[in-house]
């Protein structure tokens, strides 16, 4: 009996699922990026209001998330040339998660974003401010899926673009950008709704939508 009971705890220790983290910045770490390196798939990385002058690379399905919203809590990137402040790489699904930042100062040598890259990823970009980048400012490259939802896009060079990628676009405003609002090339059709695109250089979408 004893030994049944061991057995069975033990079935329940290796099904059990795993705890998601908290990782404080800047009170556990004091980089975002330093945050996002320590994290494990389901961990979230939470920041404080301030300015964050830095480039992020995400690579794993984690969340990270202001605390006091994009009015107070901003990403400025600091590195030149091909440098979006947020670059999602390979291998991120929809769980890859970034909300509620004022992203800014990105740079980029096309019409990739300089400020949201999604490159052959898929992650939810949603409750942002992504304002004056250059390039475009969210963009999404190669296979995968991303949702963009309820971000504001506006004084960058272009507002949203997808190149060979299937994208949700919703309840977005893409407003004041220098070229189109959103662009697609060579992409598949895209679910577009519920956005304000309004008043850029070449005003409305260009590309093909279902």
């Amino acid at each position: 009996m004893v030994r049944k009971i061991i057995i069975v705890g033990a079935i329940l220790l290796l099904t059990s699922p795993a705890f998601s983290e908290i990782i404080l910045v800047p009170g556990d770490v004091a980089t975002i990026q330093g945050a996002i390196d320590l994290a494990v798939p389901g961990d979230v990385v939470r920041v404080a209001a301030g300015t964050y002058r830095e480039n992020l690379t995400i690579g794993k399905d984690i969340t990270v998330k202001s605390e006091s919203g994009p009015d107070n809590t901003i990403i400025a990137g600091i590195a030149t040339g091909d440098a979006p402040v947020v670059n999602f790489t390979s291998g991120t699904g929809r769980q890859a998660v970034l909300d509620g930042f004022t992203i800014t100062g990105g740079s980029s040598y096309g019409l990739d974003a300089g400020g949201v890259r999604l490159v052959f990823s898929s992650a939810t970009v949603q409750n942002n401010v992504v304002r004056n980048n250059q390039g475009s400012g969210m963009s999404a490259r190669g296979s995968g899926s991303g949702l963009f939802a309820n971000n504001l896009v506006e004084g960058n060079d272009l507002g949203f673009r997808s190149n060979s990628s299937r994208c949700i676009v919703t309840g977005n405003r893409i407003v004041g950008n220098s070229g189109y609002g959103i662009e697609f090339n060579n992409a598949p059709p895209q679910e577009i709704s519920f956005n304000i695109v309004a008043a850029n250089g070449n005003d409305g979408i260009r590309g093909v939508v279902p």
